[in-house]
């Protein structure tokens, strides 16, 4: 879960919104690692992990809108 009932209900619909621009930033940040490379950290065990799991979480929910797109239109 990624926010409690009561955050999601104060805020309803902009919830979705907002919870939809976290999927947005993941990919930003991976990009803005992928263009900056090692200049400015070294990639160590904890990076790598970290970009593989930001890197299927985000497969994962574009397999799941694609899905639910194709859901919608049939």
């Amino acid at each position: 879960m990624t926010s409690n009932s009561r955050a999601q209900s104060l805020l309803g619909k902009r919830w979705y919104r907002l919870h939809r621009l976290v999927y947005l930033a993941a990919a930003l940040v991976l990009l803005h690692m992928a263009l900056v490379g090692s200049h400015f950290f070294r990639w160590n065990l904890l990076t790598l992990i970290a970009t593989v799991m930001l890197s299927i979480l985000l497969l994962l929910e574009l397999l799941r809108s694609l899905r639910y797109r194709k859901k919608k239109h049939d």
